[in-house]
């Protein structure tokens, strides 16, 4: 692994990952990269992609190379390393789910999307009503 913290130290074989992952990610969703080595290797090559990512946002020097990163996440799946777009991890999709809110709603133009009121919040609504219902009858 480069000891450096440039991204130049890594070579141009990491900027053609980042740029192959992004597009096939971008066009299917995701894009396994088969290790024939192994997992051990495709854990290892998990950890010197993590520190591409990490070299190129501390020189931000490229940004549209720093945009495709930070659009990834990896994760080892059996002897392969499988690039997919964040907003398809498990989280992302979970908290989607749980707030109601469509795929890709962040990228989408005009107002942003308020989420939804919380218990509190509607009991604050309520406690506010029945004050003002006291008030006016009284």
């Amino acid at each position: 692994m480069p000891r450096s913290t440039r991204p130049q130290a890594y070579g141009a074989e990491y900027e053609q990952l980042l740029l192959t992952a992004h597009a096939a990610a971008t066009r299917t969703g995701s894009w396994l990269c088969p290790m024939a080595q192994g997992p051990s290797h495709a854990h290892a090559l998990k950890r010197k992609v993590h520190a591409y990512f990490a070299a190129l946002r501390k020189a931000g020097d490229r940004p549209e190379l720093i945009a495709q990163a930070d659009r990834l996440s990896l994760r080892v799946t059996g002897a392969s390393l499988e690039f997919f777009l964040r907003e398809d991890s498990w989280d992302s999709v979970a908290i989607r789910e749980v707030l109601g809110l469509p795929k890709g709603f962040a990228e989408l133009g005009g107002a942003p999307v308020l989420a939804p009121p919380t218990a509190q919040e509607k009991l604050l609504d309520k406690l506010a009503d029945i004050r003002a219902r006291k008030a006016s009858t009284s």
